[in-house]
């Protein structure tokens, strides 16, 4: 991942925290696990090994919004 490409996911993070919201990142390649150790933005992310691990993480009720179900 680029440097352009990492200020969009944390772009994207910001947007979805700011929005109540929780994300998750599933099965990231090595690269950017070293990308966000290194920028120290690894701390900032749900990272899980395989989306339904990220699906679990979601699922936890410290990462729910507190907004009412549509």
């Amino acid at each position: 991942m680029r440097f352009r490409g990492s200020n969009a996911l944390l772009t994207v993070r910001q947007a979805t925290q700011d929005a109540g919201a929780a994300l998750a990142l599933a099965a990231i390649s090595g690269r950017l696990q070293s990308l966000l150790s290194m920028v120290g933005a690894e701390m900032n992310f749900n990272i899980a090994p395989a989306v339904e691990q990220a699906r679990l993480l979601l699922a936890e009720p410290a990462n729910n919004s507190e907004a009412e179900p549509a």
